[in-house]
């Protein structure tokens, strides 16, 4: 059985941006709870198991004036990640192989702590640690992001992950392990007898889930040795042994249940006396099986009764667009598909002036003072506005954050984007917007990005461009129509195309 550092040398973790891990969730779920978390613009952060640094370093690029630190048991992707930060010329962020265990509280204390991936694959020992650290690490006003499984969601797949691990438990080599693990539990999903149909059914169900995911996944989850999924309420109970306490889920909306009937979400405030007690509840409604919660030191004052004065000082945004308006009612959608009606003239307007903003933010301030805004949602009503703003936050269709989204002109006559994206464009294919998230890229950015380091202006990304697609034809649009030869003409237009569109997307810097 290798050691972890091993399992990770041979096969590594390809961890990529984590958008529910930024600072910036964490700084704003904290300011909207009574909390008072450092700006993340001038933080230290550190990430535990921080793999190649997929998540770290475009944390790194995006904000200079912070300092990143990163570990990880594995050698070699703290070196890949060492490369990356060295080819990207970063200068904010360290990346170490270390055993967690060996930190302690000679280092300098941080703002932020990121563990992803790590509290549930690994032993008691250890997760007691990362408690510890989190205790002895964090400075006063500091938080912390965990994420980890739960039951009642991960019982039948630790049975499958199981099953799957004695399938397997003479395959030595990692790759030949999970393609007979996928092959396995496809098996178990055909082969299960119909007259069992709540077992067909949840075999069925975990072999969707796990038919698709990267090797790399199924190979440190479901086939890992140590995988301890708990209760959330196991997990409050710990943080109170370390001093640490409960503030909230970084993806916000998860913490009011969809769609629940009145009669079931009044029975849940009967059985809850407080708001862990809740949290669980609502997991077992669910059959919830993994969370990215956020803590803090226990001597803090976490106040969940949201109110006005604490979205002052935060931004809003929605990629919410206008769709049609029919009568007195205007339809809006929402970049991930979901439809919302509006019949108030004023929520339409709200909505409608964050829409235009996006990618941008809109400060909230300015929304308070209802400029242009009809009065039935201006400053003589701020609460009502608050609370519509949070009822968007809380379903994912508005965005609040502490730090706003500046967008580049539209024209901007030297486009940049920073070092880490110019350099993932170029080896992976990919960039990180704004918001955190993987972008990937069509051939013809591949080539853009890596030259956006605000040196150029235009006219010479054309001519740059022109010359590497000297002789080659390329496919406009349609990819089954037929090629044409990248003419200045035609490769000035689709630059100026591309760059909108990245900006658009959240690439390009202001």
């Amino acid at each position: 059985m290798p050691s972890v550092a091993e399992s990770y040398d041979e096969m590594p973790y390809e961890n990529g941006t984590l958008p529910w891990s930024h600072p910036e969730r964490m700084a704003t779920i904290g300011t909207l709870f009574g909390l008072n978390p450092a700006d993340i613009r001038r933080a230290r952060i550190l990430e535990l198991g921080c793999a190649h640094g997929g998540n770290l370093l475009p944390l790194a690029a995006s904000m200079p004036q912070s300092e990143f630190i990163g570990i990880d048991l594995s050698g070699r992707q703290i070196e890949m990640g060492q490369q990356l930060v060295a080819e990207a010329g970063l200068t904010n962020v360290r990346l170490l192989q270390l055993d967690l265990m060996e930190l302690d509280a000679t280092f300098e204390p941080f703002d932020y702590i990121i563990c992803h991936g790590l509290f549930s694959w690994v032993p008691a020992v250890v997760r007691t640690g990362i408690l510890n650290l989190c205790t002895q690490l964090l400075r006063p006003q500091g938080m912390a992001f965990v994420s980890y499984n739960t039951f009642p969601g991960w019982h039948m797949r630790s049975v499958l992950g199981k099953m799957m691990r004695y399938h397997t438990r003479d395959i030595a080599d990692p790759v030949a392990a999970v393609t007979e693990s996928r092959e396995f539990a496809r098996f178990l999903s055909d082969a299960a007898p119909s007259g069992n149909a709540a077992y067909q059914a949840t075999l069925q169900k975990e072999y969707e889930l796990i038919r698709d995911v990267p090797s790399w996944y199924l190979h440190h989850d479901h086939l890992a040795g140590e995988n301890q999924p708990l209760f959330f309420h196991e997990f409050a109970e710990s943080l109170t042994e370390h001093k640490l306490q409960y503030v909230g889920e970084a993806r916000f909306q998860t913490m009011f249940a969809e769609n629940m009937d009145d009669d079931v979400a009044a029975q849940l405030q009967r059985y809850a006396n407080d708001p862990i007690e809740y949290e669980q509840y609502l997991d077992y409604l669910s059959n919830r099986s993994f969370r990215e919660s956020l803590i803090c030191h226990s001597d803090l004052l976490v106040d969940r009764n949201v109110s006005t004065n604490r979205l002052e000082h935060l931004h809003a945004a929605t990629s919410l667009k206008r769709e049609q308006t029919t009568g007195d009612t205007a339809e809006f959608v929402h970049s991930d598909g979901r439809r919302l009606k509006c019949s108030s003239d004023a929520t339409s307007q709200l909505l409608g002036r964050l829409a235009d903003a996006w990618p941008g933010t809109v400060s909230v301030q300015s929304l308070l003072e209802a400029e242009g805004l009809p009065s039935e949602l201006s400053g003589q009503d701020e609460g009502r506005l608050a609370d519509f703003l949070l009822r968007g936050f809380a379903t994912g269709m508005i965005e609040l954050r502490t730090t706003p989204i500046r967008l580049p002109d539209q024209q901007q006559e030297r486009p940049q984007t920073n070092a880490m994206n110019r350099v993932l464009a170029k080896s992976m294919g990919q960039v990180v917007s704004a918001r955190h998230t993987t972008i990937s890229l069509n051939d013809l950015n591949r080539r853009i990005v890596p030259l956006l380091d605000g040196s150029r202006d235009r006219a010479e990304l054309a001519r740059e461009l022109c010359t590497q697609l000297e002789g080659i034809d390329m496919t406009i649009g349609d990819p089954s129509a037929k090629p044409v030869p990248a003419t200045p003409a035609l490769v000035k237009s689709l630059v100026d195309k591309q760059l909108n569109s990245l900006a658009l997307q959240g690439v390009l810097q202001a």
